[in-house]
C-alpha cells in the first residue's frame, strides 16, 4: 500500500538525484584543481607546506567523496523511474489485470464466430450480410443488399401478419 510519506519520497526523487550529483562533480572538480595545485600547476612551488596537505589529504578525500557520490547519483532513481517502479509490478502481479487477456480472446473469439457467414435455410445461399463479409462490396451494392434485406423483412412481417 503506498501511503503519502511514500509519495512524498517518490517526488523527492529527482531532488535527491541532482544534489548527489553535483555534489560529486563539485567533488571531482575540487580533486582536479587539488591535484593542479599540489602538482605545482597553480601554486608556487616555495609553498611544500599547502602541496603536501593538497596531494596527501585534500585530494584523496575529493576523490573518494566524488566517487561514492556519483556512484550514489547513477543508483537513485528519478520520479518517473521510482512510480515506474513501484507502479508496474502492482499492476502486473494483479489477478484482474491477468485474467483480461483471456477474456479479451474469448470475446475475440465470440464475435468472429457471429460474424461468420451462414447459410440461409430457406435459400441455401448465404446472407446478404455474409456476402459483405466474402468480399468488399460497392456502395452501391450496400445499399441494394440493405434495401432487398428491409424488403425481405417487411414481406415476411406482412405475411405474419396475414396468417393471424
Amino acid at each position: 500500500m503506498i501511503t503519502p510519506w511514500h509519495v512524498y519520497w517518490i517526488t523527492r526523487c529527482d531532488k535527491i538525484y541532482d544534489t548527489v550529483t553535483l555534489m560529486g562533480l563539485i567533488s571531482m572538480a575540487f580533486f582536479l584543481i587539488s591535484c593542479g595545485c599540489a602538482f605545482g600547476l597553480l601554486c608556487e612551488s616555495h609553498q611544500e607546506k599547502w602541496r603536501k596537505l593538497l596531494l596527501r589529504k585534500l585530494s584523496p578525500v575529493s576523490l573518494v567523496c566524488g566517487v561514492v557520490l556519483l556512484t550514489i547519483g547513477m543508483l537513485v532513481p528519478t520520479t518517473k523511474e521510482m512510480c515506474a517502479i513501484i507502479a508496474i509490478p502492482a499492476v502486473v502481479n494483479n489477478e484482474q489485470v491477468q485474467e483480461i487477456p483471456d477474456k479479451i480472446v474469448d470475446l475475440a473469439g465470440e464475435w468472429i464466430d457471429e460474424l461468420r457467414p451462414t447459410k440461409d435455410e430457406n435459400k441455401g445461399s448465404m446472407s446478404d450480410v455474409g456476402k459483405y463479409l466474402v468480399r468488399k462490396l460497392t456502395p452501391e451494392e450496400i445499399q441494394d443488399a440493405l434495401m432487398r434485406t428491409y424488403k425481405m423483412k417487411l414481406w415476411e412481417t406482412k405475411k405474419v401478419e396475414e396468417e393471424k
